[in-house]
């Protein structure tokens, strides 16, 4: 019994370690300390939980205060405050460093402003079915085309949405684009599941509408002929007014002297009833005006654009915005036709009209996705207004690039226009379009037709580009469907039967041949819409125009700026003579910049290698039918 009793204390003892601090140690910790009792501690036992009565001895709370004011602990202590405070700054140091050289986020801009758009035509651009004409799904089939094109926007006018494998006449769309002819047929379905891809791949769609007019074989025309002169008794009263019509002139052939947009051609013509209607749509007498100061019209057509909004489209084109309203007295003046003149376009009529239209319209807006009103006008000196009343307008600037001095195009149309505009207001810029039924390539010079293209992109608004302009093409009209190889007997690969409008192209002009080809128009244009849509001083960006008084009035120079953002120039020289000219005398324009593109006679481009080619700006010499980008970080 008495070995278990000397086994477990043995034991116990093993379990318990005794801490003992002696005197001498405690008087060298503490002077003061007066009482030097043992702190004891009461252990459990690990197995049995009993209190062993072991006890060992620690610091009391005035000892430990001696201890670590000890000169070693002092500094150690010193030390992990400067490194802790060391390695915070570094840190703070570094984040401001991160944050100053990391790529700044764009600002956040309207969809309208930072897409390109491209106007394209389904019949003539890829056709799925082999009826020989271009359809919605073969726009679909090559979406990634548009998104190599860094275009995201496009705008389709005149096609024949009823009927998908039948051409149209190019100068209007189908009788059936009044509203009450939609019912949700078929049709409508059709392009309401379009509309609803192009979504799907974060693409906006653009629709450009001809409502001033309709087909000779409309209903409301139908009726409206019906009416004789001064007659409102019958059942067709209604629809008496809805179209621009004056009583035979028994002393003149024509009413008086107002033509159509087509130069040189009358606009009126004899109908049925022994009655002229007017018609301002150019070269036809198939598609008479509607009198849109009729108020029952007005509502008639703004349900016909809420009918196209309301399936989904993003923006909608009013054509011949400029003649939405015409003057009355004109209308009926009576009087022998001398000088063939327009009417007179562009009446507080119109504005008043399209700023009603607009508030219907912006109902279908909800947050970001914004739904445009656009007004298509062929005059700058209108712009301001037509800003006023939808917030956006098309300028259609083909006819003025072919004006002496250039500059006026640029100058007066670009920059003029900013001053009195809102910031929410935007404007879009078209060049090529099949009204001439001439490509763009063949309205002046091909190679000025391509600079003017290029300076339009980098301006400011959205650059419209027209289906086969980023091909370069020359052959053909605007309609003639795109060549997407160069494979004559097959169609060029736009339908498997004969194209419904005939095809001839030169070698270097297919989408295939130009993909392999490094310094293609198509691989430049590729390079540009991704630039523009990089660089928000060049989408969003403040707009400078400048010109050396000395120089030939056709330079064209302006700069491109947005606070943070790289700063650009563009030096274009479409016609004058090569001159060597000096930019540093000018506001915000520093003494060197960097190249980023030249564009060269003959439609050749050349895209720099990196920053180290600067260009000295104090003598920068430009030859004719040429231009250069450049840019700079400001200070």
């Amino acid at each position: 019994m008495g070995d278990v009793n000397i086994n477990e204390t043995q034991k116990d003892k093993d379990d318990v370690e005794e801490v003992v601090i002696n005197d001498d140690e405690k008087a060298q910790l503490s002077k003061d300390t007066k009482d030097n009792d043992e702190v004891k501690q009461t252990m459990l036992h690990e197995d049995s939980g009993k209190d062993t009565g072991v006890t060992f001895t620690g610091l009391t709370k005035e000892e430990l205060l001696v201890y670590s004011s000890k000169p070693f602990w002092v500094r150690l202590r010193i030390a992990f405050i400067v490194l802790f405070c060391v390695v915070w700054v570094a840190l703070l140091v570094t984040a401001i460093i991160l944050i100053a050289t990391a790529d700044r986020c764009p600002p956040k801009v309207n969809w309208k402003k930072k897409n390109v758009v491209y106007n394209v035509v389904p019949r003539s651009f890829q056709d799925t079915n082999g009826t020989g004409y271009g359809d919605l799904d073969g726009v679909l089939q090559h979406l990634d085309y548009f998104s190599k094109l860094s275009v995201h926007t496009l705008m389709i006018e005149y096609f024949d949405w009823s009927n998908w494998t039948r051409p149209v006449d190019i100068d209007m769309l189908n009788t059936r684009w009044v509203a009450s002819s939609w019912n949700f047929t078929e049709e409508q379905e059709i392009f309401k599941d379009f509309v609803s891809k192009l979504h799907e791949k974060d693409m906006k769609l653009i629709m450009s509408i001809d409502i001033l007019h309709t087909q000779t074989d409309h209903p409301w025309f139908i009726e409206s002929q019906k009416c004789t002169s001064g007659d409102t008794s019958n059942e067709t009263a209604g629809y008496c007014d809805y179209y621009l019509w004056h009583p035979v002139n028994q002393s003149a052939v024509l009413p008086n002297s107002l033509m159509n947009l087509d130069n040189g051609e009358t606009g009126w013509f004899l109908s049925d009833n022994n009655r002229y209607y007017f018609s301002i749509a150019p070269g036809t007498k198939k598609y008479p005006t509607l009198n849109l100061r009729n108020s029952k019209v007005q509502d008639e057509v703004l349900k016909a654009l809420e009918s196209w909004v309301s399936i989904g489209i993003d923006g909608i084109v009013i054509k011949y915005a400029d003649y939405l309203t015409m003057n009355d007295s004109e209308i009926k003046e009576s009087s022998a036709p001398s000088t063939l003149k327009l009417p007179t376009k562009d009446l507080n009529e119109t504005f008043t009209i399209l700023a009603e239209w607009k508030k219907a319209i912006d109902k279908f807006s909800v947050l970001d996705q914004t739904k445009l009103l656009i007004a298509d006008s062929t005059d700058p000196r209108a712009t301001a207004q037509f800003i006023n009343a939808t917030g956006d307008v098309m300028n259609n600037i083909r006819s003025l690039i072919q004006q002496d001095p250039v500059i006026f195009t640029f100058e007066n149309v670009f920059d003029v226009h900013y001053l009195n505009i809102s910031v929410d207001s935007h404007e879009f810029w078209q060049l090529g379009d099949f009204a001439s039924l001439r490509r763009l390539a063949n309205e002046v010079n091909k190679d000025l037709s391509h600079l003017y293209q290029v300076m339009t992109t980098l301006a400011g608004g959205t650059p419209v580009i027209f289906q086969g302009d980023e091909l370069h093409l020359s052959q053909g009209t605007p309609l003639t469907p795109i060549p997407w190889t160069s494979d004559k007997d097959a169609s060029y690969n736009f339908t498997a039967s004969k194209p419904w409008l005939e095809m001839s192209y030169t070698s270097g002009d297919s989408v295939e041949e130009q993909n392999k080809t490094q310094n293609s128009p198509l691989n430049f244009y590729r390079y540009l819409f991704r630039l523009r849509a990089e660089e928000p001083a060049l989408y969003n960006g403040n707009i400078n125009f400048t010109r050396d008084d000395g120089n030939d009035k056709s330079w064209v120079i302006f700069t491109r700026n947005l606070e943070y953002w790289p700063s650009y120039l563009i030096v274009a020289n479409p016609k004058g003579p090569t001159e060597t000219m000096n930019l540093t005398s000018y506001e915000g324009i520093p003494t060197k910049a960097e190249l980023v593109f030249k564009c060269m006679p003959g439609g050749k481009f050349e895209i720099a290698k990196g920053d180290e080619d600067m260009v000295d700006l104090s003598a920068i010499s430009v030859e004719s039918e040429s231009m250069v980008a450049l840019k700079w970080i400001p200070e």
